[in-house]
């Protein structure tokens, strides 16, 4: 019987398409793979990728004792059953109401600038390896959070009957990779997606009656919407579906404070020798959640 070897660069291939979980568990299969998987080069490669890979939705809501609670779904068919607790490492619970400024590449960008500190921090976090790096800022008043692409940007003009600002107030969201627009009047909303043809229009996708207020989206362009009972004081958030109108709760929070959705796909970023932002290396900084 001869022993056949699969080749180390189709090896390498075959490793970029899969998921993060069995990634971390094959790196302690032997020391060339753990080389392999904890280079920049490999995790900027296993983002390219990333179609391969599950969509998931991270809420975060302050639980009754005031602390914020994150909590992840895998976001398939068996919403929310695949759902997963997270916790931060003790020493962030100085700070107050951490916020998620945004989010890029499977990382969380997390700043409170209630926090008791001298100096600001931001805490870059990536939920799918359990690891987050912890940035000293200056104060600023105003932070905002991307990962630098190859990406080209233009003015979007609007069509009359969203550019007027007599026919309501405009938010933006983002659906499918598109630009999203909702529109609030009269106690509806209406839910807008760019379309990227020849001339950039927008088409109307589908309307809403309000109280509730979409908070987000799931990767098949179903709204998440935020309910509050003014009885019991529970905040709930549901996934709505237009056609049936149908409302289905995948969280539950006895806190009137409003929940906070963001959608994402794993990544390895901050793995390895890969913990390096902006000027200098802050390997140091990185913690195991």
């Amino acid at each position: 019987m001869y022993k056949h070897e699969i080749r180390f660069h189709i090896q390498e291939e075959i490793m970029k398409r899969l998921p993060v979980k069995s990634l971390l568990q094959f790196r302690t299969v032997s020391k060339t793979w753990k080389s392999l998987i904890d280079s920049s080069d490999f995790i900027t490669a296993h983002i390219f990728h990333r179609h391969t890979q599950q969509h998931h939705l991270l809420a975060s809501y302050a639980n009754p004792m005031d602390e914020t609670q994150y909590v992840s779904f895998i976001d398939d068919d068996t919403l929310p059953k695949q759902r997963s607790i997270h916790t931060l490492p003790p020493f962030l619970k100085q700070l107050i109401h951490p916020e998620v400024v945004g989010s890029s590449h499977g990382l969380f960008c997390l700043y409170d600038s209630n926090a008791i500190f001298t100096t600001k921090m931001v805490v870059l976090w990536n939920p799918s390896i359990r690891k987050l790096v912890v940035v000293d800022m200056p104060n600023k008043e105003f932070i905002g959070f991307g990962l630098w692409s190859f990406e080209k940007f233009e003015v979007i003009q609007l069509p009359d009957s969203l550019a007027r600002p007599d026919l309501g107030n405009l938010y933006t969201s983002k659906l499918r990779g598109s630009l999203a627009i909702l529109k609030y009047k009269d106690n509806i909303i209406s839910v807008w997606m760019m379309d990227h043809g020849v001339e950039i229009s927008f088409t109307k996708l589908f309307t809403i009656e309000t109280p509730p207020f979409v908070i987000g989206f799931r990767n098949s362009g179903v709204p998440i919407m935020q309910v509050t009972n003014d009885d019991d004081g529970q905040s709930k958030l549901v996934v709505y579906e237009p056609k049936s109108k149908h409302k289905h709760v995948i969280e539950t929070s006895d806190s009137h404070y409003a929940f906070y959705v963001n959608t994402y796909m794993e990544t390895l970023l901050l793995q390895g020798r890969y913990a390096k932002v902006g000027r200098g290396d802050i390997s140091k900084h990185v913690v195991s959640g």
